[in-house]
């Protein structure tokens, strides 16, 4: 017996180019890198930003200004204190959009069932570990600067 199915004809490119299409679609790539060049951009923005602040704390206790000359008030201690919890803020939305960056490939590979639940899980993951990091760069830049206030020093 002979099968009658007929047969795919042949193509000079190998049999690669006779079968299905990549599931890639070139203008869906081109949204996904743009994507992940922003979020890339956005956390280098964020992780400089927090450098530069703690670096400006850090000169302004030094100079004897800011939380150092315990005369605050007002507009100077509002923004001083700002800046104090700013800057681990800023270090961790830097962390977040580094994973998020990481997710974007595999997000757009999956389907929207799956997509939805590590949607879901890396919300729910990242905001209680962006939570206690934030917690806990604050509680040692609080406890480094009591170290150092109290002259017992490192």
């Amino acid at each position: 017996m002979s099968d009658s199915t007929p047969e795919p004809p042949a193509s000079p490119y190998g049999p690669a180019a006779t079968a299905a299409p990549a599931a890639t679609d070139p203008v869906g790539e081109q949204k996904l890198e743009r994507a992940r060049r922003g979020l890339r951009i956005a956390a280098l923005v964020s992780g400089v930003l927090s450098v530069l602040i703690t670096v400006t704390l850090v000169v302004l206790a030094a100079l004897g200004m800011g939380t150092a000359d315990n005369h605050l008030a007002g507009v100077g201690e509002a923004v001083t204190f700002a800046l104090i919890f700013a800057a681990p803020v800023l270090f961790v939305i830097a962390l977040n959009l580094l994973t998020w960056r990481a997710l974007l490939r595999p997000l757009a590979r999956m389907g929207v069932g799956g997509r939805i639940a590590l949607v879901v899980v890396m919300v729910l993951v990242l905001g209680i570990v962006s939570v206690a990091l934030v917690a806990a760069l604050l509680f040692g830049g609080f406890f480094l600067g009591a170290l150092s206030s109290t002259g017992s020093g490192f």
